[in-house]
């Protein structure tokens, strides 16, 4: 059997296994005898189970996650996720012979979506074999910060568009540069139109409103 839960006053934890060699009736309960295959952590071989835990299963098969670390004299495995990070652990298992099984059906030997009557003939054992090592041959390695220690620093482009427009650029930051001065140069034509028209915030839709004639609208309103 293999225990799916961990449980420390027990002393049994997620992916142990063992062998039920006995089970006794108590007054209250009854337990089940396992000697686990290795020691727990408090150093024992032996553990007494109450039947009504219930978190363990067959162990006769295993997921390739309980399996590592594992060593058997010989082990058949299903191909499932067919990367070489799952195949590695799953073919390492043994310690004289790994049996391999694979479902041809999704090894993409046939193409359902093709017209040409070659590509949707029986395929071969070797066939079959090729596309099951090309699989295997796939990464599905997750990156870690560390994986880019010499990765190009984006920092400097930042502070030259925050700090310094003038210093010289790589070519990215060069071209973002040359953006923001294009819209600053536009933006001060802009403003030169309006100072020009009279369309500011002391000029009135038709031209300029002289600032004297002000007081004068403001008597007229008091009267």
């Amino acid at each position: 059997v293999v225990f799916t839960k961990n449980d420390s006053n027990l002393g049994v934890a997620n992916g142990v296994s063992g062998t039920v060699s006995a089970i006794e009736a108590r007054l209250f309960e009854t337990l089940l005898v396992v000697e686990l295959d290795d020691g727990n952590a408090r150093g024992e071989t032996t553990v007494r189970i109450p039947a009504s835990f219930g978190r363990l299963d067959h162990a006769m098969c295993l997921t390739n996650h309980k399996s590592q670390g594992r060593t058997y004299d010989s082990a058949h495995v299903m191909a499932g996720m067919l990367h070489r990070e799952w195949a590695y652990v799953a073919c390492s298992r043994s310690r004289f012979a790994t049996t391999l099984y694979a479902d041809a059906s999704t090894l993409g030997l046939v193409d359902p979506k093709s017209h040409r009557s070659s590509d949707l003939a029986p395929k071969s054992r070797a066939d079959a074999l090729d596309a099951l090592a090309s699989r295997m041959r796939r990464s599905r390695a997750k990156g870690t910060t560390l994986d880019y220690d010499d990765a190009p620093d984006i920092r400097p482009e930042q502070e030259i568009l925050a700090a310094d427009v003038g210093r010289p650029a790589p070519a990215l930051g060069a071209r973002m540069v040359s953006a923001a001065r294009r819209f600053m140069a536009s933006l001060a034509a802009r403003r030169a139109r309006v100072d020009e028209h009279g369309h500011g915030p002391e000029h009135g839709r038709g031209g300029t409103v002289a600032r004297e004639q002000r007081p004068e609208r403001e008597q007229e309103r008091a009267r």
